[in-house]
């Protein structure tokens, strides 16, 4: 497992248009920010909506609690509620290995604005970028940098458990979308697992999309008030959506060389033929057109397209040389790029 640590590189691009012009811009080169020798804990602002970066490199006892130990030193189940439902419009897809490699884009459209990019590279686990939503830390907008350095030995603890998409060292990238319902198979010999931490346990421990898959069946998932299902996929362009109906894991696949998902559940639907989801019909019909090739500038382009006002961040995941660019608040003018070991 590699142990170096995430190069930040300032991205700025062409503004772009409307939500829904799908207008094009191009990322330049811009200033490098080296925060590989960062300390670990030592928290950032990389952006004013706002982005921090942090890192830590401790062990946060995931493994035991993916073993069935509890405690009250990680956060149990979140409750969605207090929001109408329609504010999840969450939006990923996997895109078609290509010259920038296979990417995994993701809209996070929630009512916060804080948002955390831990870098985590546990001793006895995979390292992984993941964003985080700050809420989920007990931290109210407006969320200040002092804020976060004088609680950092508690971020360090209880974050890495609040991934809401990420990448792992292996190219495995994996977020979640609210859905209508979810029903979940139950096996009393098994460890009940929240939709966070499925997540979190396929960044710590998964080699690839079929890994994944085989990983999440080992467990039960835990439905909180707000139902999802998961996108996954790897660096080899393979990608399985991850649904929960009729008492069973669904596992999707396709033969388009790329996969979509919104808010509704493909298993049993029409899709991509008739889906009522207009995010989901523009995502299709662009990485359609294309033949799932993006490269990243483009990718922010459709993610941008298929925005939502309340859209937390944009994220696009290198799965060949792991890594991501965040656009925070659409603030499409510029991309934060975090890449694992230099990056390109």
């Amino acid at each position: 497992m590699r142990r170096s640590g995430v190069v930040l590189c300032l991205a700025l691009a062409a503004c772009l248009g409307g939500c829904g012009s799908g207008s094009s811009s191009s990322t330049a080169s811009g200033t490098t920010l080296d925060v590989t020798r960062s300390q670990p804990g030592e928290v950032q602002r990389v952006d004013d909506y706002p982005l921090y970066y942090m890192r830590t490199s401790s062990d946060y006892g995931f493994d035991a609690y993916r073993r069935g130990a509890t405690g009250g030193a990680v956060p149990g189940p979140l409750a969605h509620g207090g929001a109408p439902r329609l504010a999840w419009a969450c939006t990923c897809f996997a895109t078609a290995p290509s010259g920038d490699g296979p990417l995994f884009g993701r809209n996070f459209d929630w009512w916060h604005r804080a948002s955390l990019l831990l870098y985590a590279s546990p001793p006895n686990a995979l390292a992984s970028l993941s964003m985080v939503d700050l809420y989920y830390l007990d931290f109210v907008d407006p969320v200040s940098l002092d804020q976060l350095r004088g609680a950092r030995d508690r971020i360090a603890q209880r974050a890495p458990y609040l991934p809401f998409d990420g990448v792992n060292e292996k190219g495995v990238a994996m977020g979640l979308m609210a859905v209508p319902s979810a029903e979940p198979p139950f096996d009393a010999g098994k460890v009940s697992l929240y939709d966070l931490a499925l997540i979190r346990l396929v960044l710590d421990y998964a080699l690839d999309t079929n890994h994944a898959v085989e990983l999440l069946g080992g467990y039960n998932y835990r439905v909180t008030s707000t139902p999802v299902h998961f996108l996954v996929a790897d660096r080899s362009g393979t990608a399985a959506l991850i649904e929960y109906a009729g008492g069973q894991m669904r596992v999707t696949r396709t033969e388009d060389p790329f996969m979509v998902a919104t808010n509704f559940v493909v298993f049993g639907s029409r899709a991509p033929v008739s889906t009522g989801c207009a995010r989901y019909d523009r995502a299709y019909a662009t990485l359609s057109a294309r033949n799932g090739v993006l490269p990243r500038s483009e990718a922010l382009d459709l993610l941008s397209a298929v925005s939502q006002e309340i859209t937390m961040w944009s994220a696009v995941y290198d799965l060949t040389d792991p890594g991501v660019d965040v656009v925070p608040g659409r603030r499409y003018g510029k991309a934060y790029r975090f890449a694992m070991n230099g990056g390109r």
